[in-house]
């Protein structure tokens, strides 16, 4: 039972890049963040539909 839970407490899979090394998840959770972010700013809001018949 011990060596089940050492090796769930050290199963992690990390990325390194040069002196920087983050672990799938956040990474995954860190583009996800960024995707979101660059959709907020490229879609355009909804405008309001006006009728050309009405003038008000």
């Amino acid at each position: 039972m011990l060596l089940w839970q050492d090796e769930a407490i050290s199963s992690g899979s990390y990325v390194p890049w040069g002196w920087l090394s983050i672990s799938v998840p956040n990474l995954i959770v860190i583009i996800v963040m960024i995707v979101l972010f660059v959709l907020a700013i490229t879609l355009p809001f909804p405008k309001e539909r006006r009728n050309p018949r009405k003038h008000s």
